[in-house]
């Protein structure tokens, strides 16, 4: 994936079910159901809360692709708080938080 922000909601999906490998970084934005899941360009809104704890039911493939991502790779913007559960926190250091 090349620079691009992300819907929360597809990222954790592609972490669960393909092989990912990152060519830049991802920046997440929150998926409220709206049909645009990808964007590009600096014009994205960010002041959406970004879900961090998703279901995640294949947790042999979202670990080794977690393991595989760059430190610092996973752009979250505007984040007043940050919880991480279970699996998720082997993402703690793929995050840049940004304020």
């Amino acid at each position: 994936l090349p620079d691009m922000w992300l819907s929360d909601a597809l990222f954790f999906r592609l972490l669960e079910k393909t092989k990912v490998v990152l060519g830049g970084t991802v920046s997440l934005f929150e998926h409220s159901g709206r049909k645009d899941c990808i964007k590009e360009g600096m014009g994205v809104e960010y002041e959406e809360e970004v879900r961090l704890s998703p279901a995640i039911k294949n947790n042999t493939l979202f670990r080794e692709n977690v393991a595989g991502l760059p430190d610092k790779s996973i752009y979250l913007w505007g984040v007043k708080s940050l919880t991480l559960k279970d699996h998720t926190v082997n993402l703690l250091p793929k995050l840049k938080l940004h304020e």
